[in-house]
Order: C-alpha cells, then sequence, then structure tokens
C-alpha cells in the first residue's frame, strides 16, 4: 500500500469515526458535484453534500461544517445567514481540533470570505448589523476600522 493510499483510507475512517460519534448516519453523506469551487452543503432533510470519502484534511473540514449546520439545527433558526456560517465554521474547527486533524487553511480562508460577504450582502439590504459581535467582525475581517 502507498503512503497515499494510506493517507486517503486513514481520512475515510477518521470521516466514518466522526459521522458515528456525532450522530450522523453516513448513509446522509453523499458525494459533492465535481466542481472546484463548491464546497458541501447541509439539507433542512438531514442530509449533507459532502466530499464523500474525505481524502484530505479540507474535506474532513468541509464534512465538519456542513455537519454543524445540522447539529446546530440552522434551517429552522431563523438566524441570519452570516450567523448560520460563522457558527457553523466554529463547530468544524471544534471538530478539527477534537480529532486532531491538521487545520486546512485554504477552506477557512473560503469561509472567512464568504461570512465577510454575507455581512456585506445583508448590510446592502438596510439589515440592521449593529449587534454582530466582535468576535464575528474580526474573525471575517468585517467592518473593522483600519
Amino acid at each position: 500500500m502507498t503512503l497515499a493510499t494510506q493517507f486517503f483510507r486513514e481520512m475515510a475512517d477518521l470521516g466514518d469515526k466522526i459521522c458515528r460519534d456525532l450522530g450522523i448516519c453516513t448513509s446522509r453523506v453523499t458525494n459533492t458535484p465535481a466542481n472546484p469551487h463548491y464546497v458541501g452543503r447541509a439539507h433542512q432533510d438531514g442530509t449533507i453534500e459532502a466530499p464523500w470519502p474525505p481524502r484530505t484534511p479540507t474535506d474532513i473540514h468541509v464534512l465538519a461544517h456542513e455537519i454543524g449546520h445540522i447539529v446546530l439545527e440552522h434551517h429552522f433558526s431563523g438566524k441570519p445567514t452570516w450567523l448560520q456560517e460563522f457558527e457553523a465554521e466554529q463547530y468544524a474547527r471544534k471538530v478539527m481540533r477534537r480529532y486532531k486533524v491538521p487545520r486546512a487553511r485554504a477552506i477557512a480562508e473560503r469561509r472567512r470570505h464568504l461570512i465577510a460577504h454575507e455581512l456585506t450582502e445583508a448590510a446592502l439590504r438596510g439589515d440592521n448589523l449593529s449587534d454582530v459581535p466582535l468576535a464575528v467582525r474580526k474573525w471575517a475581517q468585517w467592518g473593522l476600522a483600519a
């Protein structure tokens, strides 16, 4: 077995373990479309689109993020999108630390930009963003004086 094959197998096994530990049935996880810009999606019925089986730390991060949306019941929360994304991202980061998965900096940076974009869209719609926590503003690097 090559080192790459062994690594991919370890990532897939870890994905299974994370799903089991967090109470997500792996039959409810489907593979994402073959689009490099598509990351993942959690659906109201509890199914998840994420890289499956996961092969890299980035795949594990995406899986954990989408599980976060399900566990945090975002589809029924009525929370703004920027807050749902921030909470799911924080959830994914905790899962990554718990399972000692190396940080996937590229995906974290994409999520940071997504949350900043969602905040900007909300501001353009005229939403009142005065209650956006400073932690969210700092993490998304949004709305801070230079």
